[in-house]
């Protein structure tokens, strides 16, 4: 019995000294004498280096990978400056994967949230090349040729539905796989994610819902949180006030130099971007003349600008407007911080800009980089 009770024993004692991992048994079937393979970890919104292998002459490698926690971990390995295989790993998981350096597909056994993201990844990599293809046609193409840059854009717009349309029906046949929260963060470009519209906050809801039971402790899980709550905040912009008919912001009215009231519903229609700002803050002066530029530029194809300054001292504001010859339409109503606008559209600082397309919804917030918030009006254009 004695010895019975001391086997128990040795056994607790190392299972309660083994770290928590993964067997890798990787093959490169077109590897070279020492090859070597870069091992990194996705780390919430960046990679992080966890080994360098070196492979054996037949391409074969068994690694044991120690994972930082016990919920799923994305593991991506490099070859030669290429992305070859990806993997989720967890406790336990014994993952063979089959690789290529020449196009870097892969095939992997051995992890149902691997294979899941396996087929996702193919999915999104087949997208993102004819993006890619598109959007050098779209650069290749004469800025006079209207006709030929419709259709290109028409083919780029018609891409991103197919393709939301598959990354959805993913996400909802696989709302208790970790791979739902990361086919939410995917973009064919920084400048276009798939999920960045203002209702899409409720499919990030829905998968947190469903994942957070199944791996409540995983860092990925408590990231897609933050990111729901700052969703949230902004999709309150975009919901229409009860007042506002049928505009899909809400609405503001105030009186310009001249006294005249003005409604922002009366840009409707139109690219419009709204800008809180001071005139007694000299930065936002500069950012004016930076914004002149961009409006006298496309003025003509359908941008507006509704300013609204938030200076008690309406003499003083009035005197910054003509001096800078401000050609948009620019009120204050005298109330400062106490201005309805500023709940109306959550400011919690200035300044504050807010970039609403002709559908009336609100894609772009607080951008004061010019040649990016350039890039973002030409796009809604």
């Amino acid at each position: 019995m004695k010895k019975l009770l001391l086997f128990f024993s040795i056994l607790l004692i190392a299972a309660s000294c083994t770290k928590n991992s993964a067997n890798v048994q990787l093959t490169i079937t077109d590897a070279k004498d020492s090859t070597g393979v870069i091992v990194t970890l996705l780390d919430i919104n960046r990679l992080q280096l966890i080994d360098t292998l070196q492979l054996k002459a037949d391409g074969k490698f068994s690694y044991e990978v120690e994972l930082p926690e016990d919920t799923p971990s994305f593991y991506y390995f490099f070859s030669e400056g290429k992305k070859i295989a990806s993997a989720i790993l967890q406790p336990g998981d014994k993952v063979s994967i089959t690789t290529n350096l020449a196009d870097g597909l892969y095939e992997i056994s051995g992890s149902e949230e691997s294979d899941l993201l396996w087929k996702i990844e193919r999915e999104f990599g087949d997208a993102s090349d004819q993006y890619r293809q598109l959007l050098a046609r779209l650069d290749e193409t004469n800025e006079n040729d209207s006709e030929t840059l419709k259709e290109i854009q028409a083919e780029m717009s018609q891409l991103y539905i197919e393709y939301k349309r598959t990354a959805m029906k993913h996400i909802m046949s696989n709302l208790n796989s970790i791979t739902a929260v990361s086919t939410l963060f995917q973009e064919f470009s920084q400048e276009l994610p798939i999920f960045a519209q203002a209702n899409d906050v409720f499919l990030f809801k829905t998968v947190y819902d469903s994942v957070s039971v199944v791996y409540p402790d995983s860092k990925l899980v408590a990231a897609l949180n933050n990111q729901i709550i700052q969703r949230y905040n902004v999709s309150e912009l975009q919901k229409m006030v009860n007042n506002a008919g049928e505009l899909a912001f809400p609405e503001i009215t105030m009186p310009d130099i001249n006294g005249q009231e003005q409604k922002l519903s009366s840009l409707n229609g139109k690219v419009i971007v709204l800008y809180f700002w001071s005139e007694a803050a000299e930065d936002q002066k500069m950012f004016n003349i930076e914004l002149k530029e961009i409006y006298e530029k496309y003025h003509s194809k359908g941008l507006e600008v509704y300013q609204v300054s938030l200076d008690i001292d309406k003499s003083s504001w009035a005197t910054t407007v003509r001096t800078q010859e401000l050609p948009w339409i620019c009120v204050n109503d005298g109330l400062g911080i106490e201005s309805q606008s500023l709940s109306a559209y959550n400011v919690q600082t200035i300044p504050a800009l807010y970039l609403i397309a002709r559908d009336g919804s609100i894609p772009v917030v607080d951008v004061f980089n010019p040649a990016e918030l350039e890039k973002q009006i030409r796009k809604l254009l």
